[in-house]
């Protein structure tokens, strides 16, 4: 789905530290970019922005058939903003809504190496047409060592979390390790208040101002994850909540458990082994301050994958114009 406007960015950059000083334009796709995708095809973009569902899976350059989909054919309701010059594309910058309409987050982030500089004005632009579109927040991951940080930052996105992302080879199981069957059970949505309770109970204070403080902002906030999602309940207690997913043939799960439930994430991570022992890899994804998790997985035979950093944008939304008109009486 493009921007409303077409032209968006047109500047002179020939007084910053590394630019050349040619113009450069933002703007969403035209007809006449094919011509400068063709034209840049000895150029490779890479992909630094990162979403759940792709974390683990290896990061090359994006052949000119892919870009040339991302960018005049999207999937979904996307929203697509190109970089043109010299007649060159020099990178391509694509967001989508998460859960909730109102909280973004960007998918693609396609760039020459070393051109890390090009990632504030297109992060600036999506920020800017974010706020016209109704946007809340924008999110963006990217690996914990990027040369995008910065560059990120100063477009307004700001350090949120950490994320770490653990492997391990799966090994041939049979059966899977009892749970008790009457504690566990596929999530309704009449569960969604006691995950968000279990949620507020295991999050530092400062990452849940961040997601929002209500059922209705956190839902928004989520990541937009296929798979199935399973609750641990003793009594009118969630205790537990897991999320298993097959991804291009890997397995990934990622859960949260009450700290009072003695022993419930180890039994959690056998489970998903087993569930997933179809796969022959599986992948398990921790935040930061899921600190036990990070050691039953290393305890466990997990190895460390990859760190990545989550950066958020508050989007300041325009408030509604008011006009006064004669009262009539």
């Amino acid at each position: 789905m493009p921007f409303p406007t077409n032209r968006l960015y047109n500047r002179n950059h020939g007084n910053k530290p590394g630019a050349r000083g040619e113009a450069i334009v933002i703007q969403t796709p035209r007809p006449s970019d094919l011509l400068s995708c063709l034209l840049s095809r000895n150029t490779p973009l890479n992909n630094v922005a990162r979403t759940r569902d792709s974390l683990f899976l290896s990061q090359t350059h994006a052949p000119l058939i892919t870009i040339l989909r991302q960018v005049f054919f999207p999937e979904g309701k996307r929203y697509v903003l190109v970089c043109i010059e010299q007649n060159r594309l020099r990178g391509v910058v694509s967001s989508r809504a998460r859960a909730g309409a109102s909280v973004w987050e960007v998918n693609q982030l396609l760039l020459p190496i070393g051109e890390e500089r090009l990632a504030a004005l297109l992060l600036d632009k999506v920020g800017h047409y974010g706020r016209q579109m109704g946007a809340h927040k924008i999110f963006l991951r990217i690996e914990r060592n990027s040369l995008v940080m910065e560059t990120a930052r100063q477009a307004g996105f700001l350090p949120r979390s950490t994320e770490y992302l653990f492997r391990i080879e799966n090994e041939a199981r049979y059966a899977p390790p009892s749970l008790p069957a009457e504690n566990l059970k596929a999530k309704t949505d009449s569960d969604e208040f006691h995950i968000f309770h279990l949620y507020s109970a295991i999050t530092p204070p400062t990452l849940m101002q961040t997601d929002g403080m209500t059922l209705q902002e956190w839902q928004a906030s989520r990541d937009r994850c296929k798979g199935r999602e399973l609750v641990y309940q003793e009594g009118d207690s969630v205790m537990g909540w897991l999320r298993l997913s097959m991804i291009k043939g890997a397995g990934v799960f990622e859960l949260m458990a009450l700290p009072s439930a003695s022993g419930l994430e180890e039994t959690m991570i056998e489970y998903s082994l087993a569930q997933l022992r179809q796969a022959p890899t599986t992948y398990c994804i921790a935040q930061e301050h899921q600190t036990t998790l990070h050691h039953l997985c290393i305890r466990r035979g997990f190895q460390p994958m990859g760190e990545y950093s989550v950066l958020l944008k508050q989007v300041a939304v325009p408030l509604p114009q008011h006009s006064l008109a004669p009262l009539q009486v």
